[in-house]
């Protein structure tokens, strides 16, 4: 099992690629010592009007051994609307999550699958399930 020896960066794009399809892009920091992870997604889609959805993620990942030799990683989260908020304004508005993703990656956290939802304007959540996960290299 490849796991990292410390505070690790991951980004991964979650997609069908089929025309009109949504994009889930997922950047976070993960601490092997208490197993949680941080960072932001941004979800688009050619829709009208366009899906344009920025979020603070924050969860959790675990390691799944199904069989000797077989493990996955399981990264779960949950997304808040990122607000920019002025300092020294106090501890601002409370967030209800707009977003949830569950994957579950290959031991290497290269690739794997997700099922995600945001919740729209309207309030409606829209949901994908078993969309193909793979990882990208990006820029901090």
């Amino acid at each position: 099992m490849s796991t990292p020896a410390g505070i690790f960066y991951r980004a991964y794009r979650i997609t069908t690629g089929l025309p009109g399809a949504p994009t889930l892009n997922a950047h976070f920091i993960g601490n092997p010592a208490t197993k949680a992870i941080s960072g932001q997604s941004h979800a688009t889609q050619a829709i009208s009007p366009p899906l344009d959805l920025h979020d603070n993620l924050y969860g959790e990942f675990t390691y799944m051994t199904v069989m000797p030799k077989k493990t996955h990683i399981l990264v779960t989260a949950s997304g808040t609307p990122a607000i920019q908020w002025p300092r020294h304004a106090g501890i601002g508005p409370v967030l209800l999550p707009n977003l949830e993703l569950r994957m579950v990656l290959e031991e290497d956290w290269s690739r794997g699958v997700a099922n995600w939802k945001y919740q729209g304007a309207d309030g409606q959540w829209h949901e994908f399930d078993n969309v193909p996960v793979e990882a990208v290299r990006s820029e901090l």
